[in-house]
C-alpha cells in the first residue's frame, strides 16, 4: 500500500472514533497539539490526554489491521 493510501485509511478510521477519542486524535496528530494543550481544551489533565490519545491510536491501529486481514 502506498503512503497516501495508508494515511487515508488512518484518517477514515479516526473519523469513526467515538468522542472524545476522535477529537483527541485529531488535535494530536493533525493539529500537532501537546498533551498539555489537549488536556486544557477538555478541562482535564495532561495525563488524561496522553492516555486518551494512546487508546485512540490503538483503536485505529486495531481497526486497520482487522480490515487488512479481512481483505
Amino acid at each position: 500500500r502506498s503512503l497516501k493510501m495508508q494515511a487515508s485509511a488512518v484518517l477514515e478510521t479516526a473519523a469513526r472514533l467515538k468522542e472524545p477519542y476522535r477529537t483527541v486524535f485529531h488535535l494530536r496528530f493533525i493539529n500537532s497539539r501537546s498533551f498539555k494543550e489537549i488536556g486544557a481544551y477538555f478541562g482535564k489533565s495532561e495525563n488524561w490526554a496522553c492516555v486518551t490519545c494512546h487508546r485512540a491510536r490503538e483503536t485505529v491501529r486495531k481497526e486497520i489491521n482487522k480490515h487488512e486481514q479481512g481483505m
